[in-house]
């Protein structure tokens, strides 16, 4: 039960990564407030 619950746990965290990565490359960066920034057009 407890190797499951890493392997979601390392999944959750990839996931995490990929999403930041993609919004920082697609939107633009994330200012020291949280808030998303108009990305390059």
């Amino acid at each position: 039960m407890e190797f499951k619950l890493r392997i979601a746990g390392l999944i959750a965290m990839v996931l995490a990564g990929l999403s930041w990565l993609a919004e920082s490359a697609l939107y633009g960066d994330i200012d020291e407030n949280g808030v998303l920034q108009a990305g390059p057009r």
